[in-house]
């Protein structure tokens, strides 16, 4: 599952898919990605295939990718708008009161099974041992801090830099990194990362963080 977006995140999905396809000796490959966290349209799962030069699908490859947003189904799910069976099968991944889950299971005797399992499972301590989340979230916090990065010196610390020239190098120099800064902290608000790890990551105060929302 991947908790946040980062603008690796599709490309490294299609490596692994491309890898499966490559050692693979089926005809059909399905990549499935659950993604919890909003898509940008509203869309609440998405199917890519790839196609020749007149739209039809290459059905000798047999290469299929679906991204299911949780985010989107949790909020259609609020909204009482209707889930189709699938969407309430993906839902049981995002809802955590036992309340909800039965009354999404309530009436299919498969997803009153699959809530069984789940509720069993949650109880395990083997099985939540086996699921390293902290591991998970350092490794989206790195992708994501990265971008926030390489989008601060596209557009922050080049201006700044560049700006130096006219008011003298070493102002100038300076500017673009406090901005490099300020549009790094700007960038790790809008993923919803806390203040702490912004903090840690930037260099700036709490204090100086808080003025920038």
């Amino acid at each position: 599952m991947n908790n946040h977006y980062y603008k690796k995140l599709n490309k490294r999905n299609d490596i692994y898919l491309f890898k499966i396809v490559s050692l693979s000796d089926k005809s059909v490959t399905i990549q499935i990605n659950i993604n919890n966290f909003r898509s940008k349209d509203g869309s609440v799962i998405k199917r890519y295939t790839l196609k020749d030069d007149e739209g039809k699908e290459e059905d000798e490859i047999g290469l299929i990718k679906y991204d299911i947003y949780l985010e989107n189904i949790k909020e259609k799910y609020y909204n009482n708008d209707k889930l189709t069976k699938l969407e309430k099968y993906m839902l049981m991944l995002k809802l955590r009161k036992r309340e909800e889950l039965l009354e999404v299971s309530k009436g299919d005797k498969n997803m009153s099974e699959v809530y069984k399992k789940l509720d069993d499972l949650s109880k395990d301590k083997y099985y939540a041992l086996l699921y390293d989340e902290e591991e998970k979230k350092a490794y989206e916090n790195k992708c994501i801090l990265e971008d926030a990065i390489e989008d601060a010196k596209e557009n922050g610390y080049s201006s700044g830099y560049n700006s130096g020239y006219d008011s003298g190098y070493d102002s100038g120099k300076s500017d673009g990194i406090s901005n490099e800064k300020i549009n790094i902290a700007k960038n790790l608000l809008s993923m919803n990362m806390t203040l702490e790890d912004i903090s840690k990551a930037t260099g700036l105060t709490i204090d100086e963080i808080k003025k920038i929302k």
